[in-house]
């Protein structure tokens, strides 16, 4: 969020130097967004009954990327959720990786346009006899946040980095693996994006 100073109004709050003293000022302080679209992203609708299958082994899940030939284009993860079908009995980590990982595996999927230039790809799950992806870190590539799923759901997060596009677009990978025992699970996700002006 920025915040904008308008001068010439009243100001109720304070404002103090760094030794403590009070800073006589006169104006107001605004809240204001950036102004964007919002677009929305869920598994919900992918298979009838069943989610994203996981196991014991911490696979890449989904990745974002802002599709837009223009560098001053940004797209924003504002919130996501994570949830799964197993009451308080299961634990899940989970990892967001900015910057390409090395995958193995299944085949890597194409990308998929929503909004105006976001970009999404899922990667396959390990339902039945499905072969899954695993990864490798590469240099240059590093975690921007991790987080733990206890029981049905997470608490909704921000973006753990902004994305942008042009010729050097970045991209950020969703991993996740349950870790209180080797039992596969299905979990369910859903993203609301912001593209920003």
């Amino acid at each position: 969020m920025t915040y904008l100073f308008k001068p010439d109004v009243p100001f109720d709050g304070e404002i103090k130097n760094d030794t403590g003293n009070p800073i006589p000022v006169t104006g107001t302080l605004v809240a204001a967004e950036p102004t964007g679209s919002l677009y929305a992203f869920n598994n919900h609708a992918t298979n009838a009954n069943r989610g994203w299958t996981l196991d014991n082994t911490m696979r890449p899940v989904i990745s974002f990327q802002n599709g837009s030939s223009s560098a001053t284009d940004f797209i924003e993860i504002l919130e996501y959720e994570i949830g799964n079908n197993n009451a308080n009995q299961s634990t899940i980590v989970y990892e967001w990786y900015e910057g390409p990982l090395t995958i193995a595996g299944a085949a890597v999927p194409s990308w998929t346009t929503f909004g105006v230039h976001s970009q999404y790809r899922v990667y396959q799950d390990q339902y039945s006899s499905n072969q899954g992806n695993t990864f490798t870190v590469p240099a240059g590539t590093y975690m921007r946040h991790s987080g733990i799923v206890i029981g049905k759901n997470s608490t909704s997060e921000g973006s753990p980095a902004k994305m942008y596009g042009g010729a050097s677009r970045n991209m950020i990978t969703l991993c996740m693996k349950r870790v209180d025992n080797s039992t596969k699970l299905d979990i369910w996700f859903a993203f609301t994006v912001k593209e920003l002006d």
